[in-house]
Formats: C-alpha cells, sequence, structure tokens
C-alpha cells in the first residue's frame, strides 16, 4: 500500500548516541536529514533542517526490580542507581516510570514506613556489588503517580554532596504495575549532579507483566481424614 501525501506519519528506531555531548540542537552539523525516494532511487523530498535532541552524560549505573509482577498489583519497588558525578547540596534525582507504572507512596508522599533493612531482605542479592543505604540526608518524595523525587537535603553552603562511586539503594512502597507489558518499558532518570552539562540521564528495562486471575478455586472429591 502507499503512503498517503499530506499524512503525518510516525515511526520508532533503534539508534545509537555519538560519544559527544552537547545541548546545542539548532547547530547546523547536528541537524537530521530525512528524504523520501521513489522505488528506482530518484528523490521525491528532502529536509536537512530536522533539530536534533540533546545528548547528555549517563549515569554508571540505574536499575529497577520489584516483588510483584502481576499487572495491576500494588507492590514495592527496590532501586539501585550510582551517578557518574557527585550530587550538590538541594540538587535532586528524578525517576519516571513506564506508561501505566504508577507510583503511590504513602499518604504524606513518602516513600517508605518500614526500616529498608527489612525490605531489603524481600528481595535477592543484587547482581552488583557495592551496593549500600540511601543517607538519611537525602529524601524521598512522590511528586505525582508519575515522577519520583530524590533530594540532598543539605544546606547550600557547607552542606556534603552525594557522591559518586557507591550505588545507593533505596525503596518505593504501594506502586502499581500497569495492566500489560507496555511497547515501550523503561523506567528514566535524571540527576542533576556536578557535571558539565548539569544533568546525567539513564534508563532501566521493567519487566514483564503477567495477568491476575480473576477466579481460583480448591475442591476435593474426598473430605475423610487422611484418605486421599
Amino acid at each position: 500500500r502507499e503512503l498517503r501525501n499530506g499524512t503525518n506519519y510516525m515511526f520508532r528506531a533503534l539508534v545509537v548516541n555519538p560519544r559527544e555531548t552537547f545541548t546545542d540542537v539548532t547547530s547546523p552539523d547536528k541537524y537530521w536529514r530525512i528524504e523520501s525516494q521513489y522505488a528506482d532511487g530518484t528523490m521525491v523530498d528532502l529536509n536537512r533542517v530536522i533539530p536534533s535532541f540533546p545528548i547528555l552524560s549517563r549515569l554508571r549505573y540505574f536499575a529497577v526490580s520489584t516483588l510483584s509482577q502481576v499487572g495491576l498489583a500494588s507492590t514495592t519497588y527496590r532501586i539501585h542507581f550510582r551517578t557518574d558525578e557527585s550530587l550538590p547540596p538541594q540538587q535532586t534525582v528524578h525517576i519516571y516510570p513506564p506508561a501505566g507504572t504508577t507510583f503511590g507512596g504513602l499518604t504524606d508522599g513518602a516513600c517508605i514506613n518500614t526500616d529498608p533493612v527489612l525490605l531489603s531482605l524481600q528481595f535477592p542479592t543484587p547482581l552488583i556489588s557495592g551496593v549500600t543505604r540511601l543517607p538519611e540526608w537525602v529524601s524521598c518524595q512522590v511528586v505525582s503517580p508519575t515522577e519520583l523525587q530524590l533530594r540532598n537535603e543539605e544546606p547550600i553552603l557547607g552542606g556534603r554532596p552525594l557522591i559518586a562511586g557507591p550505588v545507593f539503594e533505596f525503596f518505593i512502597m504501594n506502586a502499581t504495575n500497569g495492566e500489560s507489558t507496555p511497547l515501550l518499558n523503561l523506567f528514566q532518570i535524571e540527576a542533576m549532579t556536578s557535571t558539565l552539562l548539569g544533568k546525567e540521564v539513564w534508563t532501566a528495562p521493567g519487566w514483564v507483566i503477567y495477568p491476575e486471575l480473576k477466579l481460583t478455586s480448591v475442591s476435593t472429591a474426598n473430605m475423610g481424614y487422611g484418605l486421599y
């Protein structure tokens, strides 16, 4: 079938970003080029002025795991991250879930009300070494059902940065899986660190979401004690 002229189309492609970081997306050497051709290679039209997107520094490590993979189930998530540069006082980290997944938290927006050590025991051993608890002076707040925020609460003058190097661990309770596995199944993270461009970004894959059984029952053909 032919593509119709004057119709807006969208497609998704897997690309590898360059090593160079930049934020000026209007520079001519960063423009994308798109052209359409007939089957014999004859060019029909050409657009050489398509602004790019910024390429930012990436975090060293980011992973999310769950206690339940059931659709629409309320569960607890474990999040690990490691930045490339330190997180200065009063700066933040933002995490966004895949479509359909929501962060519940507690009534006051807090992430947990249980000892993190007890929550950690419910999860399997991490695949990476050097995992440490998030310091108490880094707050965790549910900003909205689709945004989670960490903040270095130390004062700007004389405050401690959240150092780069360790893999930090924290939890979010009452999170809800989507109804089904989304097409773009990725968690996103943005950290406002002391890197040159002021931000580090990365993504982590989600998990396959399984449907919940609507009805389950058990019956027996012999109710006699000790019989089978």
